[in-house]
C-alpha cells in the first residue's frame, strides 16, 4: 500500500520566510494576563509585567483585543487573519486564520521584543483547531538588522503547529534559546504553503525565563517523572528481542515449515544487485510530483533486507550473511530514510534535521529487528554502524520531540489523530525497546508515547469508526496491535495497550462494516474490494475472547499467507507466540466480536455509516453501506450521501476509493476524490465543497427487521446560495432479495439544474425517459462480473422535465476507470424529487 503524506490537510510544510521586517518597526501594545486586563496605565504602576520593544515602547495586544494593531501583516496574507468574536478565548477578539488556498499562507508578525544572546523566553497561547491543519505558531529571533536567525531554510525553527481540528481549546508552550547575535524576537503566525486550515489562535503570553526556569524548561521531558519511573519498574532490564535470535533453532525450523519458499526467493536475490536510489531519484518529487521512482527501489531494499534476513535465520548456514551485510550497508548509507514525498522543503536530503517519518520509523525497526535476529553472525563493526544510525536516526528524534513538546516538524505525527500517530510510535518503540541498553532512556520513551497516543485515539469517532477507511484501518490500527504486543512483550503484561474502552469500539470496525460475500465499501482512500489484514483481527480476537489456554499458541497458523509479506518488525510479532500476562482474564462480553443485532446492520451513530444486511448473509441478497458524515475526515473524499453496494461477491455501485498518489492530489485535479466521482448529487452545476462545516444532519433513522430508513439533510454540502434544502432519504427493504430506494427532494429559489450518479466500474445499459410529460421516467441496468442491478428511475418537478441518464469515464491514474452513469433533470428546477430504486435481478 502506498503510503500517503500528511493525511487530509495536504500542508507540506512551511513556505519559505517572506522578507524580513524593517529594522525601525517598533509598533505594539502591551499584552495583559485576562485576569489582569484593565487599563494600560496599570502598567506604569509594575503592577504587572511588561515587555519592550526595541526603542523600550511596550509591546502589546498579543491578546487582539485591539484587532490586529500592532502586528505587522505581510502583504502573502490577504485577509486570511482576522481578529473576530468567535475565535477569542476569552476578552471580545481572537485570532482567526481561514486559508483555503493551497497556493500562499497566511503570514502576520508582532512587533519585536527586545532579547540577548543566550536568554530564554517562553511563549504560551491558547489555539483551536476549526477545519483541516497547517497553522504554525513561531518563535522568531532576528539579528539587529532583521535577519532571520530561525527559519525551515536552516533546519532551526520554532513552530507548533495548532492541532487538527475540529477541537477545543488548549493552552500550548514554545521555549527557546535566543542564538548568537539575536536581537528581536517576533511571535508569528503563518499558515504552511499547501494547508487548507481554519484554526484560532488568542491569549499569547511571552515572558523571559530565569536560569532555573530555563534549565527545568529545556531540560524536561513531556512525560512527568513519576511515569518514567513507573515504566522503568515496568520493563525488564535487558532490552527485548521481538521474534526469536537465530540461535533458537526449535523457533526457526518450526517457522520454515509454514515458510518453506523464503530461501528460494532469497537466493533468486543473491544473483541480483542491490536496487538503486540516487540524489536525481530523490528529487523527482519536488520537480515533477511523483512517487514511485525513488519509493519502488526504496522498498525493494527493504524487503531484500527481510528476505535474505529470514533465510539465513531458517537455514543458518552463513549463506545470506554476505549479501545482508552488502544490503545493511546500503541503507545505512541512505542520506535520509525519509520519503521525497515527507521531504517537500528537502531539510532531511540537506541535512539540516534529522526527521521521523513513516519510512523511516519502518526502516530502523527493519534494521533492529535484523541486528536483534542475527546477533553476532554479523560484523562487529557493521553492528556498532547500525546502532549509531538507529540512534541518530530514530531514537534522538523522538527524544528531543518528547523532550521538547509538541513543537515544531519534528516528529509532528506525535499530535496527530491519524495512521502516521500508530505506525510511527510504533516502529520508534519497537527499535528502542530492542537496541537501547539504558533502561531510563527505554522507559522516557515508553512514557512519552503514552503522553501521545491518546491523540491516536481522537482520529475514531467514539463508535469506533476509522474515517481514513479499511486499508488505513489496517495500516494503522495493525501497528497499534504491534505496539500492544510489544509493550506487553516488553513489560510482561504490564502495560496493555487494548484496555481503553476506545481500543474495543475501533477494534469491531471492520466486523461492523461487512457486508455478503465478505465485501467491505471502500470508502475514503481505500483499494477497490479491500479486507481486513487477518493477522490483526485474529490478535485481536484472541485478546479480546481470552483465548489463552495454550501459551505456546502461535498465530502463524491463521497468519500462514502473510510471512513474507509483512515487515520484519511485523512477522517478528504476528508470526510468533503471543506473550499470555497473568492477569489478563478471558471476558467474553467485552469480545471484539460482541453483536448488538449486527446480523441486520452495522451502526456508526457518531459517524453517520449505517450498514444495511439482509439478516442471512447471503451473498445472492442485496445489500448497502450509506454514508453521512462530513467531508474534513481523514484521508478525505466528498462523498457524504454516498453508497456503496454488495450483491454476488462484488459491488456494482462502488466507492472507487484512492487513486495513486503523486503531488497533485487536490480535490479539483482528482475526480476520484470530489464528489463527481461518488454517488452523489451535482447541484446547479456545482459539486459538494469541503471542510468540516460540508456535513450531513441526520434527520431520520427508523430501523426494523423489514427495512432501515436513514434520511440525511444535504444542504451543507453544496455552496450554492439559491439552495434551499436537499434531503436524501435511503430505504433498504430485505424482502425478497433486497432492495435500496434513494429519495432526493430539492429545493431552489430560483430554477437551477440538478443530477445525480451511480459509480461503477460494470457494464451500463440505459433506457431514455419515454418522453411523457406525465411520466418522466428512466431505466438502466448494470452488470459487474455476476452482479446485476436493475434501476428504475423516477421524478416529479415544478416544470415539464425529465431525467435523461447518460455515462463517461471518470478520470484516474489507474488503468480501467470508473464509469459515471449521472441522472440529470434536463432542464432547471424550482423543486423536484428523484427516486431510484435498486433492485438485484438476473444477468441478462
Amino acid at each position: 500500500m502506498s503510503r500517503n503524506l500528511k493525511p487530509r490537510s495536504r500542508a507540506s510544510g512551511p513556505s519559505p520566510p517572506p522578507p524580513p521586517l524593517p529594522a525601525n518597526h517598533t509598533s505594539g501594545i502591551l499584552h495583559l494576563p485576562m485576569f489582569t486586563r484593565i487599563h494600560i496605565a496599570l502598567a506604569s504602576l509594575s503592577l504587572i509585567p511588561c515587555l519592550y520593544g526595541q526603542d523600550n515602547s511596550p509591546v502589546t495586544n498579543l491578546d487582539f483585543e485591539n484587532a490586529l494593531a500592532g502586528w505587522e501583516i505581510h502583504k502573502t496574507d490577504g485577509g486570511k487573519s482576522r481578529a473576530t468574536p468567535e475565535a477569542a478565548h476569552t476578552g471580545k477578539l481572537g485570532l482567526l486564520v481561514t486559508d483555503n488556498d493551497e497556493t500562499g499562507g497566511s503570514e502576520i508578525r508582532s512587533a519585536p521584543i527586545s532579547v540577548a544572546p543566550g536568554e530564554t523566553w517562553r511563549a504560551r497561547f491558547w489555539t483551536r483547531g476549526i477545519d483541516g491543519k497547517g497553522l504554525g505558531v513561531y518563535l522568531l529571533f532576528t539579528d539587529a538588522d532583521g535577519k532571520w536567525l530561525n527559519d525551515s531554510r536552516l533546519g532551526n525553527e520554532i513552530v507548533l503547529t495548532v492541532p487538527e481540528g475540529p477541537g477545543g481549546w488548549t493552552r500550548q508552550t514554545l521555549v527557546a534559546k535566543a542564538p548568537d547575535n539575536a536581537a528581536r524576537l517576533h511571535i508569528r503566525i503563518h499558515s504552511y504553503g499547501k494547508a487548507t486550515v481554519t484554526a484560532c489562535v488568542d491569549d499569547i503570553d511571552v515572558s523571559k525565563l530565569s536560569p532555573q526556569e530555563a534549565s527545568a524548561a529545556l531540560g524536561g521531558t513531556v512525560a512527568p517523572p513519576e511515569a518514567i519511573e513507573q515504566a522503568a519498574a515496568m520493563l525488564t532490564s535487558a532490552p527485548v528481542i521481538f521474534g526469536a535470535p537465530i540461535t533458537n533453532r526449535e523457533a526457526w525450523i518450526n517457522f520454515a515449515k509454514r515458510a518453506p519458499d523464503i530461501a528460494a526467493q532469497a537466493d533468486a536475490l543473491l544473483g541480483k544487485p542491490i536496487p538503486g536510489i540516487n540524489d536525481e531519484l530523490f528529487l523527482l518529487f519536488k520537480k515533477q510530483g511523483t512517487r514511485v521512482e525513488y519509493e519502488r527501489p526504496n522498498r525493494e531494499r527493504r524487503v531484500r533486507l527481510r528476505l535474505l534476513t529470514l533465510a539465513e535465520c531458517i537455514t543458518d548456514t552463513g549463506r545470506y550473511i554476505p549479501a545482508i551485510e552488502e544490503t545493511l550497508t546500503a541503507i545505512l548509507s541512505e542520506k535520509t530514510w525519509v520519503l521525497p514525498a515527507h521531504d517537500t522543503t528537502l531539510e532531511n536530503f540537506e541535512g539540516r534535521i534529522t526527521n521521523i517519518d513513516l519510512e523511516a520509523a519502518v526502516r530502523g525497526a527493519t534494521v533492529a529487528t535484523a541486528l536483534t535476529w542475527l546477533g553476532d553472525k554479523l560484523d562487529s563493526r557493521l553492528r556498532v554502524h547500525a546502532l549509531t544510525e538507529l540512534d541518530r536516526r530514530i531514537i534522538q528524534p523522538y527524544l528531543a520531540k518528547i523532550r521538547s513538546g509538541p513543537r515544531g516538524k519534528l516528529c509532528w505525527w506525535t499530535h496527530a489523530p491519524t495512521n502516521w500517530n500508530a505506525v510511527c510510535h510504533s516502529q520508534v518503540l519497537m527499535t528502542a525497546l530492542s537496541i537501547v541498553p539504558d533502561i531510563r532512556t527505554r522507559a522516557e520513551i515508553v512514557a512519552g508515547a503514552q503522553v501521545y497516543l491518546p491523540r491516536y485515539y481522537e482520529g475514531f469517532t467514539p463508535d469506533g469508526y476509522c474515517s481514513e477507511g479499511l486499508g488505513y484501518w489496517g495500516y494503522g490500527f495493525g501497528h497499534y496491535v504491534l505496539l500492544a504486543e510489544a509493550l506487553l512483550r516488553a513489560t510482561d503484561g504490564r502495560i496493555d495497550l487494548y484496555q481503553p474502552p476506545i481500543v474495543r469500539a475501533v477494534a469491531r470496525y471492520p466486523e461492523k462494516l461487512r457486508m455478503a460475500g465478505n465485501v467491505y465499501p471502500s470508502i475514503a482512500d481505500c483499494p477497490r474490494y479491500p479486507t481486513p489484514t487477518s493477522w490483526i483481527t485474529d490478535i485481536v480476537n484472541a485478546r479480546f475472547h481470552g483465548e489463552f489456554s495454550d501459551k505456546s499458541r502461535s498465530l502463524i497458523a491463521a497468519a500462514k499467507d502473510h510471512p513474507i509479506q509483512g515487515t520484519l518488525p511485523e512477522i517478528s510479532i504476528f508470526s510468533f507466540p503471543l506473550v499470555i500476562p497473568n492477569h489478563i482474564e478471558a471476558n467474553p462480553a467485552q469480545s471484539a466480536n460482541t453483536s448488538d443485532n449486527s446480523r441486520l446492520r452495522g451502526w456508526f451513530p457518531d459517524a453517520g455509516i449505517l450498514v444495511c444486511r439482509s439478516g442471512t448473509d447471503t451473498p445472492a441478497r442485496l445489500e448497502a453501506t450509506l454514508k453521512g458524515g462530513h467531508n474534513a475526515e481523514n484521508h478525505n473524499h466528498n462523498d457524504v450521501g454516498g453508497f456503496v453496494l454488495a450483491l454476488a461477491g462484488r459491488s456494482p455501485v462502488i466507492d472507487p476509493g484512492l487513486d495513486i498518489y503523486t503531488a497533485h492530489d487536490s480535490y479539483d485535479q482528482v475526480e476520484v476524490k470530489n464528489s463527481t466521482g461518488h454517488s452523489v448529487p451535482l447541484v446547479a452545476g456545482k459539486a459538494q465543497r469541503p471542510g468540516r462545516h460540508a456535513a450531513a444532519r441526520i434527520l431520520r433513522t427508523e430501523f426494523s427487521d423489514e427495512q432501515d430508513v436513514y434520511s440525511l439533510d444535504l444542504t451543507a454540502l453544496y455552496d450554492v446560495p439559491q439552495l434551499i434544502r436537499l434531503i436524501r432519504t435511503f430505504t433498504y427493504s430485505r424482502a425478497a432479495s433486497g432492495a435500496l430506494t434513494i429519495t432526493d427532494e430539492v429545493e431552489f429559489s430560483t430554477p437551477q439544474t440538478y443530477e445525480t450518479a451511480l459509480i461503477t466500474f460494470g457494464e451500463i445499459v440505459t433506457t431514455p425517459p419515454p418522453g411523457n410529460p406525465t411520466q418522466p421516467a428512466a431505466t438502466a441496468t448494470i452488470t459487474d462480473g455476476p452482479a446485476c442491478i436493475a434501476i428504475a428511475i423516477s421524478a416529479t418537478s415544478d416544470t415539464t422535465a425529465t431525467v435523461t441518464p447518460h455515462t463517461r469515464l471518470l478520470k484516474t491514474r489507474f488503468n480501467g476507470p470508473p464509469k459515471r452513469l449521472a441522472l440529470a433533470f434536463d432542464k432547471p428546477v424550482s423543486h423536484a424529487t428523484l427516486t431510484c430504486t435498486l433492485t438485484p435481478q438476473p444477468i441478462p
